[in-house]
């Protein structure tokens, strides 16, 4: 998955998403290694996301880039929103526990390119307005909405992608 988006009033996206995952019968190094493969193959750019990886402590950290596309109001056609969030697994022999946090940087464009801002952090709505799109409280506070909820959804489907692949039985050549 390739995330993105660009708006500039905070978003209040669930805190953190977190789980505790079970995988009876694998050890923590081979989590490990499905983890951070998973890593890998998920992120754009897996060198800039990747920002601790100890396969000793099992500890796989970084920060993500992701997006949903939506509907935006004075913009033509669904847009791809790009956002920026922290990503942490913890790796132990039969389970693993994973974190998406700190979600930030809401945007329409390409990946990294903040110049069209739409939420800057998910902090509650009434404290920020809307850096691009200039068209009321009400519209702005439905974008907001639309968007928080576009952002849990590919949150839980980014933590499902990461169950299936750790769940993977490992390959022996």
């Amino acid at each position: 998955m390739k995330y993105i988006l660009l708006l500039l009033f905070p978003l209040s996206v669930q805190a953190q998403v977190t789980e505790v995952v079970e995988v009876p019968g694998l050890t923590k190094d081979q989590i490990f290694i499905s983890a951070r493969q998973w890593v890998v193959t998920s992120f754009v750019d897996s060198k800039e996301v990747l920002q601790l990886s100890d396969k000793e402590t099992g500890e796989i950290s970084g920060a993500g880039i992701s997006s949903v596309v939506m509907k935006l109001p004075n913009f033509a056609g669904n847009q791809p929103v790009w956002f920026r969030f922290r990503v942490a697994i913890w790796c132990k022999d039969g389970k693993y526990k994973y974190s998406f946090s700190d979600f930030s940087d809401a945007y329409v464009g390409k990946p990294g390119d903040t110049r069209n801002l739409l939420f800057r952090s998910f902090e509650p709505a009434e404290t920020k307005e809307s850096n691009v799109i200039m068209m009321g409280k009400k519209k702005n506070q439905q974008m907001y909405e639309d968007l928080k909820a576009a952002i849990n959804k590919n949150m839980t489907s980014t933590a499902e992608s990461l169950k299936a692949s750790v769940n993977k039985k490992p390959v022996d050549f």
